[in-house]
Protein backbone atom coordinates (compact mmCIF):
# COMPACT_ATOMS: atom_id res chain seq x y z
CA UNK A 1 0.00 0.00 0.00
CA UNK A 2 1.49 3.39 -0.71
CA UNK A 3 1.89 5.44 2.29
CA UNK A 4 1.02 9.42 2.20
CA UNK A 5 4.43 10.70 1.12
CA UNK A 6 4.49 8.05 -1.83
CA UNK A 7 0.78 9.33 -3.04
CA UNK A 8 2.10 12.98 -2.68
CA UNK A 9 4.83 12.42 -5.12
CA UNK A 10 2.49 10.94 -7.71
CA UNK A 11 1.88 15.05 -7.75
CA UNK A 12 6.06 16.30 -8.30
CA UNK A 13 4.71 16.90 -12.24
CA UNK A 14 2.98 19.63 -10.70
CA UNK A 15 5.85 21.21 -8.49
CA UNK A 16 6.82 23.63 -10.55
CA UNK A 17 3.74 24.65 -11.08
CA UNK A 18 3.04 25.22 -7.12
CA UNK A 19 6.15 27.12 -6.41
CA UNK A 20 4.91 29.80 -9.69
CA UNK A 21 1.24 29.60 -8.35
CA UNK A 22 2.68 30.14 -4.39
CA UNK A 23 4.84 33.12 -5.68
CA UNK A 24 2.19 34.41 -7.68
CA UNK A 25 -0.13 34.39 -4.47
CA UNK A 26 2.21 36.06 -2.14
CA UNK A 27 3.23 38.89 -4.50
CA UNK A 28 -0.35 39.50 -5.50
CA UNK A 29 -0.11 43.09 -3.67
CA UNK A 30 2.73 44.11 -5.68
CA UNK A 31 1.20 44.89 -8.89
CA UNK A 32 0.58 48.67 -8.30
CA UNK A 33 3.17 49.36 -5.50
CA UNK A 34 4.81 52.69 -6.31
CA UNK A 35 8.35 53.03 -8.18
CA UNK A 36 10.68 54.15 -5.06
CA UNK A 37 13.87 55.94 -4.65
CA UNK A 38 16.94 54.96 -7.58
CA UNK A 39 13.41 54.10 -9.40
CA UNK A 40 13.25 57.41 -10.18
CA UNK A 41 16.49 57.73 -11.19
CA UNK A 42 16.32 54.51 -13.54
CA UNK A 43 13.22 56.02 -15.35
CA UNK A 44 15.20 59.00 -15.92
CA UNK A 45 18.16 57.42 -17.28
CA UNK A 46 16.58 54.88 -19.58
CA UNK A 47 15.87 57.23 -22.24
CA UNK A 48 19.19 58.28 -22.14
CA UNK A 49 20.57 55.07 -22.38
CA UNK A 50 18.28 54.25 -25.79
CA UNK A 51 18.64 57.48 -27.37
CA UNK A 52 22.62 56.79 -27.32
CA UNK A 53 22.07 53.40 -28.11
CA UNK A 54 24.62 52.76 -25.39
CA UNK A 55 23.68 48.70 -25.73
CA UNK A 56 26.99 47.16 -24.40
CA UNK A 57 29.21 50.02 -23.11
CA UNK A 58 27.52 49.89 -20.02
CA UNK A 59 28.53 47.50 -17.17
CA UNK A 60 24.63 46.73 -17.03
CA UNK A 61 23.99 46.57 -20.52
CA UNK A 62 21.06 43.41 -20.25
CA UNK A 63 19.81 44.83 -17.00
CA UNK A 64 19.12 47.97 -18.33
CA UNK A 65 17.61 46.37 -21.73
CA UNK A 66 14.89 45.09 -19.81
CA UNK A 67 13.95 48.08 -18.56
CA UNK A 68 13.96 49.82 -22.39
CA UNK A 69 12.26 47.24 -23.30
CA UNK A 70 9.33 48.14 -20.84
CA UNK A 71 9.96 51.99 -21.00
CA UNK A 72 8.99 51.23 -24.34
CA UNK A 73 5.64 49.45 -23.34
CA UNK A 74 4.66 50.98 -20.49
CA UNK A 75 6.89 54.41 -19.60
CA UNK A 76 5.78 55.24 -16.10
CA UNK A 77 2.61 52.47 -16.08
CA UNK A 78 4.11 50.60 -12.68
CA UNK A 79 2.22 47.31 -13.39
CA UNK A 80 4.47 46.34 -16.51
CA UNK A 81 7.57 46.71 -14.31
CA UNK A 82 6.16 44.47 -11.46
CA UNK A 83 5.12 41.96 -13.89
CA UNK A 84 8.52 41.56 -15.44
CA UNK A 85 10.30 41.76 -11.76
CA UNK A 86 7.96 38.77 -10.76
CA UNK A 87 8.42 36.59 -13.79
CA UNK A 88 11.98 36.59 -13.34
CA UNK A 89 11.78 35.46 -9.58
CA UNK A 90 9.48 32.97 -10.60
CA UNK A 91 11.63 31.65 -13.46
CA UNK A 92 14.60 31.89 -11.32
CA UNK A 93 12.68 29.94 -8.52
CA UNK A 94 11.52 26.80 -10.50
CA UNK A 95 15.50 27.08 -12.17
CA UNK A 96 16.57 25.87 -8.17
CA UNK A 97 14.03 23.47 -7.97
CA UNK A 98 15.53 22.19 -11.23
CA UNK A 99 19.31 22.49 -10.29
CA UNK A 100 18.88 21.01 -7.03
CA UNK A 101 17.30 18.04 -9.00
CA UNK A 102 20.38 17.82 -11.07
CA UNK A 103 22.48 18.11 -7.61
CA UNK A 104 21.17 15.00 -6.46
CA UNK A 105 22.13 13.22 -9.40
CA UNK A 106 25.49 13.66 -8.95
CA UNK A 107 27.89 10.92 -8.46
CA UNK A 108 28.66 12.07 -4.74
CA UNK A 109 25.05 12.24 -4.22
CA UNK A 110 22.83 9.79 -5.90
CA UNK A 111 23.98 6.35 -4.50
CA UNK A 112 23.02 7.79 -0.82
CA UNK A 113 19.40 7.46 0.90
CA UNK A 114 18.59 11.02 0.98
CA UNK A 115 18.35 11.28 -3.12
CA UNK A 116 15.50 8.96 -2.46
CA UNK A 117 13.87 11.98 -1.33
CA UNK A 118 15.09 14.17 -4.16
CA UNK A 119 11.39 15.83 -5.38
CA UNK A 120 10.62 16.98 -2.25
CA UNK A 121 14.05 18.42 -1.07
CA UNK A 122 14.40 19.89 -4.04
CA UNK A 123 10.80 21.18 -3.55
CA UNK A 124 11.23 22.57 -0.76
CA UNK A 125 14.36 24.33 -1.81
CA UNK A 126 12.41 25.98 -4.28
CA UNK A 127 9.49 27.36 -2.25
CA UNK A 128 11.74 28.62 0.78
CA UNK A 129 13.31 30.85 -2.06
CA UNK A 130 10.62 32.20 -3.70
CA UNK A 131 8.92 32.69 -0.33
CA UNK A 132 10.92 34.33 1.59
CA UNK A 133 10.52 37.62 3.12
CA UNK A 134 14.09 38.86 2.28
CA UNK A 135 13.68 38.10 -1.51
CA UNK A 136 11.36 41.14 -1.32
CA UNK A 137 13.59 43.98 -2.66
CA UNK A 138 14.85 42.06 -5.64
CA UNK A 139 11.42 41.89 -6.45
CA UNK A 140 9.04 44.34 -5.55
CA UNK A 141 11.64 47.21 -5.30
CA UNK A 142 12.07 47.65 -9.54
CA UNK A 143 15.59 49.22 -9.74
CA UNK A 144 16.83 45.81 -7.94
CA UNK A 145 15.93 43.26 -11.06
CA UNK A 146 19.08 43.65 -11.70
CA UNK A 147 20.06 41.39 -8.37
CA UNK A 148 17.59 39.15 -9.59
CA UNK A 149 18.30 38.91 -13.29
CA UNK A 150 21.74 38.35 -12.50
CA UNK A 151 20.65 35.65 -10.64
CA UNK A 152 18.33 33.74 -13.00
CA UNK A 153 21.29 33.74 -15.20
CA UNK A 154 23.79 32.16 -12.54
CA UNK A 155 21.69 29.15 -11.70
CA UNK A 156 20.79 28.86 -15.26
CA UNK A 157 24.39 28.57 -15.92
CA UNK A 158 24.93 26.43 -13.40
CA UNK A 159 22.11 24.00 -14.60
CA UNK A 160 23.68 23.97 -17.94
CA UNK A 161 26.85 22.80 -16.17
CA UNK A 162 25.33 20.38 -14.52
CA UNK A 163 23.13 18.91 -17.06
CA UNK A 164 26.42 18.81 -19.67
CA UNK A 165 28.39 17.23 -16.70
CA UNK A 166 25.76 15.02 -16.40
CA UNK A 167 24.17 13.93 -19.60
CA UNK A 168 27.79 14.09 -21.34
CA UNK A 169 26.48 16.73 -23.97
CA UNK A 170 29.28 19.30 -24.06
CA UNK A 171 26.68 21.94 -26.02
CA UNK A 172 25.21 22.74 -22.33
CA UNK A 173 28.94 23.88 -21.46
CA UNK A 174 28.03 26.68 -24.33
CA UNK A 175 25.26 27.67 -23.15
CA UNK A 176 26.62 27.62 -19.38
CA UNK A 177 29.58 30.74 -20.66
CA UNK A 178 26.51 32.46 -22.24
CA UNK A 179 24.67 32.59 -19.36
CA UNK A 180 27.94 33.45 -17.23
CA UNK A 181 28.46 36.89 -19.59
CA UNK A 182 24.92 37.12 -19.47
CA UNK A 183 25.05 37.33 -15.65
CA UNK A 184 28.57 39.29 -15.79
CA UNK A 185 26.63 42.30 -17.98
CA UNK A 186 23.53 42.22 -15.95
CA UNK A 187 25.69 42.38 -12.29
CA UNK A 188 29.18 42.26 -10.89
CA UNK A 189 27.52 39.68 -8.40
CA UNK A 190 27.62 37.02 -11.82
CA UNK A 191 31.95 37.17 -11.20
CA UNK A 192 31.57 34.39 -8.49
CA UNK A 193 30.00 31.95 -10.79
CA UNK A 194 33.34 30.14 -11.73
CA UNK A 195 34.03 29.36 -7.76
CA UNK A 196 30.56 27.86 -7.90
CA UNK A 197 32.06 25.52 -10.46
CA UNK A 198 34.71 25.23 -7.92
CA UNK A 199 32.26 24.25 -5.49
CA UNK A 200 30.19 21.92 -7.11
CA UNK A 201 32.99 19.94 -8.64
CA UNK A 202 34.60 19.32 -5.35
CA UNK A 203 31.70 18.35 -3.38
CA UNK A 204 29.44 16.20 -6.13
CA UNK A 205 32.17 15.02 -8.76
CA UNK A 206 34.47 12.77 -7.48
CA UNK A 207 37.66 12.91 -9.30
CA UNK A 208 38.49 9.48 -11.27
CA UNK A 209 42.47 10.53 -11.50
CA UNK A 210 44.90 13.51 -10.55
CA UNK A 211 44.64 14.77 -14.34
CA UNK A 212 40.95 14.59 -14.30
CA UNK A 213 40.99 16.23 -10.98
CA UNK A 214 43.27 19.06 -11.94
CA UNK A 215 41.78 19.84 -15.08
CA UNK A 216 37.69 20.22 -13.95
CA UNK A 217 37.92 21.01 -10.70
CA UNK A 218 40.62 23.72 -10.47
CA UNK A 219 41.85 24.40 -13.94
CA UNK A 220 38.97 25.57 -16.09
CA UNK A 221 37.29 26.97 -13.42
CA UNK A 222 40.72 29.06 -12.12
CA UNK A 223 40.96 30.26 -16.18
CA UNK A 224 36.87 31.45 -15.88
CA UNK A 225 37.24 33.54 -12.96
CA UNK A 226 40.97 34.64 -12.17
CA UNK A 227 42.04 35.62 -15.76
CA UNK A 228 39.19 38.06 -16.20
CA UNK A 229 39.52 39.30 -12.27
CA UNK A 230 43.37 39.60 -13.18
CA UNK A 231 42.70 41.89 -16.38
CA UNK A 232 39.65 44.12 -14.64
CA UNK A 233 42.07 44.68 -11.33
CA UNK A 234 44.83 45.83 -13.68
CA UNK A 235 42.72 48.45 -15.36
CA UNK A 236 40.60 49.27 -12.98
CA UNK A 237 41.93 48.42 -9.17
CA UNK A 238 41.79 52.60 -8.22
CA UNK A 239 38.26 52.47 -8.95
CA UNK A 240 36.83 49.02 -8.03
CA UNK A 241 39.00 49.74 -4.37
CA UNK A 242 38.32 53.30 -4.13
CA UNK A 243 37.24 54.55 -1.09
CA UNK A 244 33.75 55.34 -0.79
CA UNK A 245 31.56 57.70 1.23
CA UNK A 246 28.95 56.28 3.52
CA UNK A 247 25.36 58.39 4.01
CA UNK A 248 26.53 58.78 7.51
CA UNK A 249 29.38 60.85 5.94
CA UNK A 250 32.03 58.27 6.80
CA UNK A 251 35.00 56.99 4.71
CA UNK A 252 34.45 53.72 4.15
CA UNK A 253 37.31 51.89 2.43
CA UNK A 254 38.63 48.46 1.77
CA UNK A 255 39.64 47.65 5.69
CA UNK A 256 36.43 49.30 7.20
CA UNK A 257 34.29 48.11 4.46
CA UNK A 258 35.70 44.72 5.68
CA UNK A 259 36.01 45.52 9.40
CA UNK A 260 31.92 46.16 8.60
CA UNK A 261 31.02 42.92 6.99
CA UNK A 262 31.70 41.20 10.04
CA UNK A 263 28.77 42.77 11.77
CA UNK A 264 26.63 43.05 8.52
CA UNK A 265 26.84 39.32 7.87
CA UNK A 266 25.78 37.70 10.69
CA UNK A 267 23.25 40.20 10.63
CA UNK A 268 21.86 38.72 7.65
CA UNK A 269 21.99 35.65 9.13
CA UNK A 270 19.54 36.19 11.36
CA UNK A 271 17.44 37.76 9.02
CA UNK A 272 17.91 34.17 7.43
CA UNK A 273 16.64 32.44 10.14
CA UNK A 274 14.04 35.11 11.63
CA UNK A 275 13.04 37.42 8.98
CA UNK A 276 11.46 40.02 11.38
CA UNK A 277 11.87 43.95 11.26
CA UNK A 278 13.33 43.97 8.01
CA UNK A 279 14.14 47.31 6.86
CA UNK A 280 14.57 49.02 3.53
CA UNK A 281 17.51 51.36 5.23
CA UNK A 282 19.58 49.88 7.62
CA UNK A 283 21.19 52.64 10.05
CA UNK A 284 24.87 50.56 10.24
CA UNK A 285 28.15 53.09 11.44
CA UNK A 286 31.01 51.86 10.06
CA UNK A 287 33.46 49.74 11.78
CA UNK A 288 37.06 51.43 12.09
CA UNK A 289 39.33 48.51 14.31
CA UNK A 290 39.13 44.69 14.53
CA UNK A 291 39.35 44.85 18.58
CA UNK A 292 35.56 46.56 18.51
CA UNK A 293 33.57 43.43 20.21
CA UNK A 294 30.84 43.40 17.60
CA UNK A 295 34.09 43.09 14.78
CA UNK A 296 35.68 40.16 16.50
CA UNK A 297 32.69 38.23 17.46
CA UNK A 298 31.34 38.38 14.20
CA UNK A 299 34.49 37.31 12.78
CA UNK A 300 34.87 33.73 15.27
CA UNK A 301 30.96 33.09 14.25
CA UNK A 302 31.58 33.44 10.46
CA UNK A 303 35.01 31.39 11.13
CA UNK A 304 33.69 29.08 13.32
CA UNK A 305 30.70 28.41 10.36
CA UNK A 306 33.10 28.00 7.75
CA UNK A 307 35.31 25.80 9.85
CA UNK A 308 32.23 23.51 10.15
CA UNK A 309 31.27 23.43 6.59
CA UNK A 310 34.58 22.51 5.60
CA UNK A 311 34.79 19.52 8.21
CA UNK A 312 31.27 18.26 7.10
CA UNK A 313 32.39 18.27 3.69
CA UNK A 314 32.32 14.27 3.25
CA UNK A 315 29.50 12.86 5.74
CA UNK A 316 27.18 15.83 4.96
CA UNK A 317 28.37 17.39 1.34
CA UNK A 318 24.71 19.15 0.86
CA UNK A 319 24.65 21.00 4.12
CA UNK A 320 28.09 22.12 3.26
CA UNK A 321 27.39 22.87 0.24
CA UNK A 322 24.82 25.22 1.12
CA UNK A 323 27.15 27.27 4.15
CA UNK A 324 29.71 27.41 1.45
CA UNK A 325 27.55 28.77 -1.73
CA UNK A 326 26.09 31.17 1.14
CA UNK A 327 29.85 32.69 1.34
CA UNK A 328 30.49 32.46 -2.28
CA UNK A 329 27.82 34.55 -3.45
CA UNK A 330 28.73 37.45 -0.71
CA UNK A 331 32.15 37.57 -2.06
CA UNK A 332 31.25 40.89 -4.34
CA UNK A 333 28.76 42.65 -1.57
CA UNK A 334 30.51 41.38 1.07
CA UNK A 335 33.91 41.26 1.80
CA UNK A 336 36.87 43.80 0.60
CA UNK A 337 35.28 45.92 -2.01
CA UNK A 338 33.97 49.00 -0.44
CA UNK A 339 30.75 50.09 -1.17
CA UNK A 340 29.05 53.25 0.06
CA UNK A 341 25.74 51.56 1.53
CA UNK A 342 27.25 48.46 3.93
CA UNK A 343 24.00 46.67 4.34
CA UNK A 344 20.67 45.85 1.92
CA UNK A 345 18.68 43.05 1.97
CA UNK A 346 18.42 42.38 -1.90
CA UNK A 347 22.12 41.58 -1.91
CA UNK A 348 21.07 37.60 -0.49
CA UNK A 349 19.00 36.94 -3.34
CA UNK A 350 21.85 34.64 -4.44
CA UNK A 351 22.88 33.46 -1.62
CA UNK A 352 19.46 32.86 -0.69
CA UNK A 353 19.94 29.18 -2.63
CA UNK A 354 22.67 28.22 -0.63
CA UNK A 355 20.30 29.07 3.06
CA UNK A 356 17.53 27.04 1.36
CA UNK A 357 19.64 23.73 0.99
CA UNK A 358 20.86 24.19 4.35
CA UNK A 359 17.44 24.65 6.34
CA UNK A 360 16.27 21.97 3.83
CA UNK A 361 18.64 19.51 4.24
CA UNK A 362 19.06 20.67 8.44
CA UNK A 363 15.40 20.15 9.16
CA UNK A 364 15.25 16.54 7.90
CA UNK A 365 18.75 15.43 9.20
CA UNK A 366 17.50 16.90 12.43
CA UNK A 367 14.24 14.71 12.32
CA UNK A 368 16.36 12.01 11.36
CA UNK A 369 17.86 11.89 14.96
CA UNK A 370 14.65 11.25 16.48
CA UNK A 371 12.44 9.30 13.95
CA UNK A 372 13.96 5.77 12.85
CA UNK A 373 10.61 5.30 10.76
CA UNK A 374 11.60 6.49 7.29
CA UNK A 375 8.05 7.27 6.52
CA UNK A 376 7.03 8.75 9.63
CA UNK A 377 10.08 11.34 9.50
CA UNK A 378 8.94 12.35 5.52
CA UNK A 379 5.49 12.98 7.15
CA UNK A 380 7.28 15.52 9.92
CA UNK A 381 9.64 17.28 7.83
CA UNK A 382 6.80 17.66 4.77
CA UNK A 383 4.24 19.16 8.04
CA UNK A 384 7.34 21.00 9.45
CA UNK A 385 8.45 22.31 5.79
CA UNK A 386 5.30 23.02 4.86
CA UNK A 387 4.61 25.63 8.08
CA UNK A 388 8.14 27.26 7.64
CA UNK A 389 7.11 28.04 3.95
CA UNK A 390 3.46 29.49 4.63
CA UNK A 391 5.08 31.39 7.70
CA UNK A 392 7.85 32.85 4.98
CA UNK A 393 4.43 33.54 2.60
CA UNK A 394 2.80 35.27 5.29
CA UNK A 395 5.35 37.29 6.17
CA UNK A 396 6.16 37.89 2.48
CA UNK A 397 2.57 39.37 1.51
CA UNK A 398 2.90 41.30 4.78
CA UNK A 399 6.30 42.77 3.86
CA UNK A 400 4.91 44.05 0.79
CA UNK A 401 2.05 46.11 2.12
CA UNK A 402 4.77 48.68 3.62
CA UNK A 403 6.27 48.66 -0.07
CA UNK A 404 2.92 49.56 -1.51
CA UNK A 405 4.24 53.88 -1.78
CA UNK A 406 6.64 56.27 -0.29
CA UNK A 407 4.45 57.17 2.76
CA UNK A 408 4.30 53.74 4.38
CA UNK A 409 7.43 52.28 3.02
CA UNK A 410 9.33 55.49 4.42
CA UNK A 411 7.15 55.70 7.48
CA UNK A 412 8.70 52.39 8.62
CA UNK A 413 12.23 53.34 7.65
CA UNK A 414 12.59 56.03 10.07
CA UNK A 415 10.41 53.85 12.90
CA UNK A 416 13.39 51.22 12.26
CA UNK A 417 16.11 53.81 11.65
CA UNK A 418 15.43 57.35 13.67
CA UNK A 419 18.75 58.13 13.55
CA UNK A 420 19.27 58.31 10.19
CA UNK A 421 18.16 61.25 7.93
CA UNK A 422 17.95 60.08 4.19
CA UNK A 423 14.64 58.39 5.77
CA UNK A 424 13.18 61.78 6.83
CA UNK A 425 14.34 63.36 3.78
CA UNK A 426 12.86 60.85 1.47
CA UNK A 427 9.61 60.75 3.95
CA UNK A 428 9.37 64.39 3.09
CA UNK A 429 9.26 64.23 -0.65
CA UNK A 430 7.06 61.38 -0.14
CA UNK A 431 4.40 64.27 1.61
CA UNK A 432 5.37 67.43 -0.26
CA UNK A 433 4.13 64.98 -3.66
CA UNK A 434 0.86 64.44 -1.32
CA UNK A 435 0.53 68.15 -0.83
CA UNK A 436 1.36 67.93 2.65
CA UNK A 437 3.65 70.61 2.94
CA UNK A 438 3.89 71.06 6.65
CA UNK A 439 4.73 67.63 7.61
CA UNK A 440 6.95 67.66 4.99
CA UNK A 441 8.92 70.76 5.89
CA UNK A 442 9.52 69.36 9.72
CA UNK A 443 10.52 66.32 7.70
CA UNK A 444 13.32 68.03 6.22
CA UNK A 445 14.50 70.07 9.45
CA UNK A 446 14.60 66.72 10.72
CA UNK A 447 16.84 65.30 8.09
CA UNK A 448 19.04 68.47 8.46
CA UNK A 449 19.24 68.04 12.36
CA UNK A 450 20.69 64.64 11.89
CA UNK A 451 22.71 65.25 9.13
CA UNK A 452 23.53 69.05 8.97
CA UNK A 453 25.65 68.76 5.56
CA UNK A 454 22.74 67.67 3.90
CA UNK A 455 22.58 69.34 0.82
CA UNK A 456 19.72 67.20 -0.91
CA UNK A 457 17.37 68.35 2.27
CA UNK A 458 18.49 71.93 2.45
CA UNK A 459 17.76 72.34 -1.33
CA UNK A 460 14.30 70.28 -0.78
CA UNK A 461 13.34 72.25 1.99
CA UNK A 462 14.41 75.54 -0.27
CA UNK A 463 11.97 74.33 -3.20
CA UNK A 464 8.78 74.07 -0.63
CA UNK A 465 9.60 77.79 0.54
CA UNK A 466 10.09 79.27 -3.14
CA UNK A 467 6.50 77.50 -4.18
CA UNK A 468 4.70 79.22 -1.13
CA UNK A 469 6.70 82.47 -1.96
CA UNK A 470 9.10 82.83 1.02
CA UNK A 471 11.98 84.27 -0.74
CA UNK A 472 13.97 85.33 3.13
CA UNK A 473 13.86 81.57 4.02
CA UNK A 474 13.92 79.95 0.34
CA UNK A 475 17.15 81.80 -0.24
CA UNK A 476 18.20 81.20 3.33
CA UNK A 477 18.43 77.40 2.00
CA UNK A 478 19.37 77.50 -0.64
CA UNK A 479 22.69 79.02 0.22
CA UNK A 480 23.08 76.72 2.92
CA UNK A 481 22.64 74.35 -0.25
CA UNK A 482 25.19 76.34 -1.93
CA UNK A 483 27.84 76.59 0.98
CA UNK A 484 27.86 72.41 1.18
CA UNK A 485 29.65 72.93 -2.61
CA UNK A 486 27.99 70.40 -4.53
CA UNK A 487 24.94 70.70 -7.61
CA UNK A 488 26.02 74.15 -7.55
CA UNK A 489 23.88 74.54 -11.49
CA UNK A 490 21.08 73.08 -9.85
CA UNK A 491 20.96 75.34 -7.06
CA UNK A 492 21.38 78.20 -8.72
CA UNK A 493 18.39 77.69 -11.31
CA UNK A 494 16.08 76.87 -8.22
CA UNK A 495 17.44 80.43 -6.70
CA UNK A 496 16.70 81.87 -10.61
CA UNK A 497 13.23 80.01 -10.77
CA UNK A 498 12.43 81.71 -6.73
CA UNK A 499 13.17 85.19 -8.25
CA UNK A 500 11.32 84.43 -11.53
CA UNK A 501 8.05 83.91 -9.57
CA UNK A 502 8.06 86.56 -7.53
CA UNK A 503 8.47 88.85 -10.91
CA UNK A 504 12.45 89.96 -9.70
CA UNK A 505 13.30 88.80 -13.61
CA UNK A 506 16.74 90.60 -13.82
CA UNK A 507 17.99 89.06 -10.37
CA UNK A 508 16.57 85.72 -12.03
CA UNK A 509 18.07 86.23 -15.15
CA UNK A 510 21.50 87.10 -13.45
CA UNK A 511 21.52 83.25 -12.38
CA UNK A 512 20.01 81.57 -15.24
CA UNK A 513 23.25 83.30 -17.25
CA UNK A 514 25.43 82.22 -14.40
CA UNK A 515 24.50 78.69 -14.73
CA UNK A 516 24.91 79.02 -18.74
CA UNK A 517 28.32 80.18 -18.60
CA UNK A 518 29.26 77.19 -16.12
CA UNK A 519 27.51 74.84 -18.33
CA UNK A 520 27.20 75.82 -21.96
CA UNK A 521 24.83 72.87 -22.56
CA UNK A 522 22.89 73.41 -19.89
CA UNK A 523 19.31 73.47 -22.10
CA UNK A 524 17.15 74.05 -18.97
CA UNK A 525 19.37 77.63 -18.38
CA UNK A 526 18.60 78.18 -21.91
CA UNK A 527 14.83 77.77 -21.49
CA UNK A 528 14.72 79.86 -18.64
CA UNK A 529 17.06 82.69 -19.74
CA UNK A 530 14.37 82.62 -22.93
CA UNK A 531 11.52 82.39 -20.74
CA UNK A 532 12.52 85.49 -18.38
CA UNK A 533 13.91 87.58 -21.31
CA UNK A 534 10.39 87.27 -22.93
CA UNK A 535 8.97 88.46 -19.37
CA UNK A 536 11.34 91.00 -19.31
CA UNK A 537 10.40 92.18 -22.83
CA UNK A 538 6.87 92.23 -22.17
CA UNK A 539 7.52 94.38 -19.14
CA UNK A 540 8.92 97.06 -21.47
CA UNK A 541 6.58 97.28 -23.71
CA UNK A 542 3.80 98.00 -21.45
Amino acid sequence: MLTQVQTLLKLKKYFPLIIVLLGLLIYSNTFQSSFHFDDEFMLRSIPIFIENKAWFSNPRAIGNLTFAFNYALHERNVFGYHLINLSIHLATSVLVYFLSLLIFRTPAIKDKKIAKQKYWFSFFIALIFVAHPLQIQAVTYIVQRFSSLSALFYIWGLWSYFKGRLDQRPSYYLWAIIAFLLGLFTKADGATWPLAIVLSEGLFFPAKNLRSKILTKFLIPALLFFAPLLMVLKFFKKVIFAAQFSFLGEVVTSKTYFLTQMRVIPKYIQLLFFPLNQNFDYYFPISKSFMEPAVWLGFCFLTMIIVVAILLIKKQPLISFGIIWFFITLIVTSSFIPISDVIFEHRLYLPMMGFAFFLVIGVYKLLAHFISDQSQRMNNFIFFMTAIVLFYGVLTYRRNLVWKNDLSLMTDVIQKSPLKARGYNWLAIALQKDGNLTAAKENYLQAIKLKSNYQDAYNNLANIYSYEGDLPNALKYYNLALDLGRRINEIKLNIGLTYFNVKQYDVALQYFNEVLEDDPKNMLAVKYIEMTQAKLAGSKER
